[in-house]
């Protein structure tokens, strides 16, 4: 057997060793310090709870602020997802603190779903646009004429409108330049809305 046969053989054989060990870990839910390893249960719960949020925009249980209070919880628990496995290993204790997290997220979907708030109604003004955009966003996710990357886009549409919206008026007054700005964003997030609901791509939610 020559010597290259034998440490090729040997690098196989030790690849295998290390996925059986890394798939009886993560069936038992062990920490082994390899990244993803451990933590699919985690990984998991958090992709239920997303779905159950994206569900709660497509049947109008949720109002765009609902909806944006709970993804924001949603990116805190990802973030400390990503500070437990920075080290490599997650901890038990992280571990813990981590499904802490996701059941008080699952308790907080299920009140938001539940209360008696539906997607709201537009006004007037700026203010009043950025509702109406937000409906037709909402919408569109009920109607299935956008799917979940479409719908993620446009709310970072509608979140760079608010935060340019915020910085206009930081100093208490909102000229005549910002407003045109304000609304030539509006102008350009309503045609993205109506091009994205009215493309090829459409989706069946999940239910």
């Amino acid at each position: 057997m020559s010597t290259a046969f034998r440490v090729s053989s040997l690098a196989v054989l030790s690849a295998l060793c290390v996925a059986g060990l890394s798939n009886a870990a993560a069936a038992q839910g062990l920490n082994t310090g390899i990244p993803g390893v451990g933590t699919s249960r985690i990984d998991a719960r958090e992709a239920n709870q997303e779905g159950r949020i994206y569900r709660g925009v497509q049947d109008g249980s949720l109002t765009p602020r609902e909806y944006q209070y709970l993804q924001g919880r949603e990116g805190r628990i990802e973030g400390a997802e990503a500070r437990a496995r920075s080290d490599g290993v997650v901890t038990p204790s992280e571990r813990a603190r981590l499904n802490g997290m996701l059941d008080r997220q699952s308790g907080a979907i299920y009140r938001q779903r539940h209360d008696a708030q539906g997607t709201y109604a537009a006004g007037g003004g700026i203010d009043g646009r950025e509702r109406r955009e937000q409906g037709r966003i909402f919408a569109g996710a009920r109607d299935g004429s956008l799917t979940p990357g479409e719908f993620r886009r446009l709310e970072g549409g509608q979140y760079r409108v608010r935060a340019a919206e915020a910085r206009a008026r930081a100093d208490g007054t909102v000229t005549p330049g910002e407003r045109a700005r304000l609304n030539g964003m509006l102008d350009r997030q309503s045609q993205a809305i109506y091009r994205q609901r009215h493309d090829a791509q459409r989706v069946g939610w999940q239910r």
